[in-house]
């Protein structure tokens, strides 16, 4: 049986399985996105992973290259329904230098009153995605970031989303890390300086999922006072940071709630653990879905967090 240009066949003395070949766009794999999810054009099925029930080897390849994707579709639907543009990642990089971005809102550079950050976990998301699983298994408002870009362009907000996890590429068959972006951590600080501290708006709110909380952390750390005068409200969903000194990090703790798996409702109150923070349920028990479950709560808290900042 042939796939996509791969001819299954076994090992036979030295010889191997060749690496399979993949379509170059989602049509080409069968599928297009369709009221917010990915279906099959001819079926209007969802995704199916298993297509050679036999070899999960190339199921997972398939699934990593259409992935691939994905995430291009979403790179153009988070400019096409939210209205943000790229903005380059180092600025000013000589031609042929490795390059990768955050989006912007239009209005990031203008708007003098408020801006949210969106900071994705680590692993193959990129900016616009919360989780690729989620995506494409359920779709748009499941596992990306466009609910949260959409809701705060209404209430106002620029729009940063960050990108820490597009790290390098493949220049001449060798690998070559970006130049600002070398690292989650590296990136953020990089669109700080770079973004941030040029952008005129007096309040800042952070949400971070996953590893985006150590990332919130790291911020923290560098950019005090930046942080202190101008971060009203950080939420944090299923975060993987931990704070060992509760004392150092109290600016951090007062401002910021972090939603947790957990099967009670959303909401509910959660034991405080090591870090200190309010800890309440997001309403799931699934690490990827957090950010989607709790985002009502989120921007709730932020709005009362906001008032409580200009109140002072």
């Amino acid at each position: 049986m042939i796939l996509f240009g791969y001819q299954k066949r076994k090992k036979k003395g030295d010889m191997a399985t060749p690496e399979p070949t993949f379509p170059d766009n989602l049509a080409g794999f069968g599928y297009e996105f369709k009221d917010g999810k990915l279906k099959n054009i001819q079926t209007g099925e969802p995704f199916v992973f298993a297509v050679s029930p036999d070899d999960r080897d190339y199921n997972q390849k398939r699934y990593e290259a259409l992935g691939e994707l994905v995430q291009q579709d979403v790179y153009q639907l988070v400019k096409r329904e939210c209205g943000m543009i790229k903005a380059s990642v180092p600025i000013n990089s000589r031609p042929g230098d490795p390059q990768t971005f955050v989006f912007l809102s239009s209005d990031f550079m203008t708007n003098d009153d408020k801006i949210l950050i969106v900071i994705q976990g680590s692993g193959a998301v990129r900016a616009g995605q919360w989780s690729r699983k989620l995506t494409i298994n359920e779709g748009i408002e499941s596992g990306t970031q466009i609910p949260y870009i959409q809701i705060a362009r209404r209430e106002g907000y620029a729009v940063m989303v960050m990108n820490p996890n597009d790290n390098s590429r493949i220049v001449e068959n060798q690998k070559q890390m970006i130049k600002g972006s070398e690292s989650a951590v590296a990136h953020a600080s990089y669109v700080w300086e770079a973004y941030l501290q040029e952008s005129k708006a007096k309040h800042i709110a952070i949400v971070g999922h996953s590893y985006g909380g150590e990332v919130t952390k790291s911020l923290f750390d560098k950019y005090k006072e930046d942080f202190k005068q101008r971060v009203f409200a950080v939420a944090l969903t299923s975060s993987t940071h931990t704070i060992a000194d509760h004392t150092e990090y109290s600016d951090l703790i007062k401002i910021s709630r972090h939603w947790q798996t957990s099967d009670q409702p959303l909401d509910t109150e959660l034991p405080t653990m090591e870090n200190g923070m309010k800890m309440v349920s997001a309403g799931t028990n699934t690490h990827e879905r957090t950010s989607q479950a709790c985002m009502e709560s989120v921007f709730k808290f932020f709005q009362d967090r906001y008032l409580a900042f200009l109140e002072g």
